[in-house]
């Protein structure tokens, strides 16, 4: 095994422990120039086994594989519900809030139990189905065209419908998030409705497991920075914990 080979099987290492190591970090690590590094990173990125992301690289397992609704609602329950549970408490009697789609939300939904008169706007079928017959709840439902894989509405008439409203809170969830990448997920319809459910709620509250740290969806939402609080759970490490909270972002652990 050449010298070559023998160092980026140590940078996948290094890179996979680290979830993250820029290319003067590596450089400095393996005693080669920058150069060097960015090459190896290329050569890997080829076959898979990293990511080049934002002067550097992050493991191949963070890239996102779309999945439709239904099977993301298998995944990680017990966290999406500890997560839905702190976030709930987030919600206030009498406010109005925008829900977005997702398993997460799904679960988010399903624990709301409001004591006094809520306003809930929403994209997303499954939701509406889930809070239709509170009575506690006025539910205003985005129209337009349903993907098959979100059970959300997207297109011009859920973007128009947004200029009548304001909420006070958005609730969304996302496929990945960073200090470096922001937020993202895996549909254009999907990250274009997210920005414009943004402009029109005061607090911006992201829920997403700690599994979703440092991956990458296909589209990019915002920067962490844009939003006001996130909640996640304790699988976050430290370092990551101070990361985002530099960025301005309250961050609540469930």
């Amino acid at each position: 095994m050449g010298a070559a080979e023998t160092r980026r099987k140590k940078i996948v290492r290094a890179v996979t422990q680290a979830e993250f190591l820029s290319v003067v970090e590596l450089a400095e690590m393996f005693d080669v120039t920058t150069a060097t590094i960015r090459t190896d990173l290329n050569t890997l990125e080829d076959e898979h086994l990293v990511i080049r992301s934002h002067g550097g690289a992050i493991p191949a397992a963070a890239r996102v594989v779309n999945l439709r609704d239904d099977e993301k609602a298998k995944n990680n329950r017990a966290l999406k519900k500890r997560i839905a549970v702190a976030a709930a408490a987030l919600v206030e009697p009498n406010d109005s809030i925008t829900i977005a789609s997702g398993s997460t939300m799904n679960v988010f939904a399903e624990t709301i139990s409001p004591a006094e008169k809520l306003n809930i706007l929403t994209p997303s079928l499954r939701i509406a189905t889930i809070l239709v017959d509170n009575p506690l709840v006025s539910l205003f439902f985005l129209g337009g065209y349903v993907s098959n894989y979100t059970y959300s509405a997207y297109g011009p008439y859920a973007s128009d419908g947004l200029d009548i409203f304001h909420t006070d809170k958005l609730f969304f969830g996302v496929e990945g998030f960073s200090a470096e990448g922001g937020l993202s997920c895996g549909f254009l319809e999907e990250a274009d409705l997210t920005k414009k459910m943004m402009k029109s709620a005061t607090k911006i509250i992201v829920l997403a497991d700690s599994t979703k740290y440092r991956r990458r969806g296909f589209c990019s939402i915002c920067a962490l920075k844009d939003i006001d609080v996130l909640v996640t759970d304790s699988g976050l490490s430290e370092k990551a914990r101070r990361e985002i909270t530099e960025q301005g972002v309250e961050l609540i652990i469930a």
